[in-house]
């Protein structure tokens, strides 16, 4: 024998209009806080790679001063010649005290057949802006002659201090999204005559 189960139909076995569109609109909300938290965090990213890129620029002006300061007193017969030939090629014509400023063309830098080829790197002053650094694949080298936008601009300074010792400062600019970053070194370099 057969028995029928009286069972109730529910009349009410799928979702209402209402309610998938505010699933819809939850769902959407929360991808869209997802995709805005996730371009924040890229933004963010790119902006301290800009900000470290940037130390390490402003990092090697200061090394070029010290580097040609080193050279020129260590391949001088006498030290005294070399600290007063190194503040020479720096504020010959005013090129680097104080403001504009002044830049490194550093394009020969790699030429080895050259002796002492720090001593070859031109000083140009900035004439009311520095030019922007351009960078080379090919070497793996920021420059001014050749190469990709970067969007960091150099500019070099010293200021004389007595006759033994001078301030430079190494600052580097970008493109920051609307506004410009910038990261500023700064170091005293005596002639350490003894």
């Amino acid at each position: 024998m057969i028995k029928f189960f009286n069972s109730k139909i529910n009349k009410k076995t799928g979702f209402t209009l209402v309610e998938v569109l505010v699933a819809i609109f939850i769902f959407s909300l929360s991808v869209v806080t997802f995709v805005s938290v996730l371009n924040q965090g890229i933004r963010g990213a790119d902006n301290a790679k800009k900000k470290i890129e940037a130390a390490y620029l402003a990092q090697e002006g200061i090394e070029y001063f010290r580097s040609m300061r080193d050279t020129s007193m260590q391949y001088s017969s006498d030290p005294k010649e070399g600290w007063i030939r190194f503040i020479s090629k720096l504020e010959e014509q005013g090129k680097c005290n104080g403001d504009p400023g002044c830049y490194f063309i550093d394009s020969n830098l790699f030429d080895l057949g050259t002796n002492m080829p720090i001593m070859n790197i031109q000083v140009a002053p900035c004439d009311g802006n520095c030019p922007e650094l351009l960078y080379d694949e090919s070497k793996s080298f920021y420059e001014y002659s050749k190469g990709s936008s970067t969007g960091f601009i150099r500019k070099m300074s010293e200021t004389r201090l007595n006759d033994n010792e001078i301030k430079i400062v190494s600052e580097v600019t970008w493109r920051q999204g609307i506004s410009r970053g910038s990261i500023t070194f700064s170091e005293n370099l005596d002639s350490w005559i003894e």
